[in-house]
């Protein structure tokens, strides 16, 4: 039902930072009646502030049989990501403002 090894999510960062993956932090596994449709529910943040942590709780996904909740975990952040340093944040301004102009000219 619910699989430590998959992505459920991905949330971006700022300043050209990489997005970070949320996972589920254990594998859920239940019996159920083969053919039954189960629904996921992935409540998710699309963007984080930096910095983030390994295993940082930043959602939840849960799963259901019909309005039946059969599965829930917290998702936690596969990595750590640190907050980006003055260089990467001068760069990435930089690189900004020439796109922005770029296209205010072309």
């Amino acid at each position: 039902m619910i699989d430590h090894g998959r992505v459920y999510a991905e949330a971006t960062t700022g300043y050209g930072r990489p997005a970070v993956q949320l996972v589920a932090p254990r594998s859920i596994v239940g019996a159920l009646r083969n053919g039954k449709m189960l629904v996921e529910r992935v409540i998710a943040p699309t963007t984080l502030a930096l910095p983030v942590a390994k295993g940082e709780r930043l959602g939840r996904v849960e799963v259901y049989d019909g309005n039946r909740l059969v599965a829930a975990s917290n998702l936690v952040a596969a990595e750590s990501i640190g907050e980006a340093g003055f260089f990467a944040k001068a760069t990435w301004y930089a690189s900004e403002t020439a796109r922005n102009l770029w296209g205010m000219i072309s």
